[in-house]
């Protein structure tokens, strides 16, 4: 720097050190980790609220079905398996349908940027993805679970007469 700066001016000078280029590049990449990971746990957790949600409204709108099927001598047995059948449905339906959607895009992605499926499987999140269908089932167990709860200690007679406003 000190011999460069006898002959030409400081503005014209630019000297690339390998070591600090790394440096910033690690700290770069490691702020995109970052950035990353927030955005996949705020969308996992829009989801898993969505899904929540979404079942214990579901189970509530439905609490007046429930209570007839009790009132004609089904137990909570049969309406346990009733629940459980929903909730597998509705867990398993979004996995079935995003997986294939995943993979679309992936390969479309993949051919645009002339990347094959072997140079890109060791970076692909295995991890990432089975955390949120892992996050999903939960949520769905446990909003099913919940609810379930109620409708069994639900009255039969209140819960057939409460209209849904």
């Amino acid at each position: 720097r000190q011999l460069l700066s006898a002959w030409f001016a400081e503005e014209d000078i630019y000297i690339n050190s390998i070591v600090e280029e790394k440096r910033d590049t690690d700290i770069q990449t490691f702020a995109m980790e970052i950035v990353i990971w927030c955005i996949s746990l705020l969308f996992a957790l829009i989801g898993t609220s969505t899904a929540f949600l979404t079942v214990t409204a579901s189970m509530q709108q439905r609490r007046r079905e429930y209570a007839m099927f009790r009132s004609v001598g089904m137990d909570f047995q049969g309406i346990k398996k009733l629940i459980l059948l929903e909730g597998i449905r509705l867990a398993v339906t979004p996995i079935c349908l995003t997986i294939p959607i995943l993979f679309v895009t992936l390969h479309f992605l993949f051919k645009i940027n002339e990347i094959s499926w072997n140079e890109f499987s060791p970076y692909f999140p295995t991890v990432k993805l089975i955390i949120s269908i892992v996050l999903e089932l939960v949520a769905v167990a446990g909003a099913y679970w919940i609810s379930s709860k109620q409708i069994r200690r639900d009255i039969i007679i209140e819960a057939i007469r409460e209209d849904t406003i």
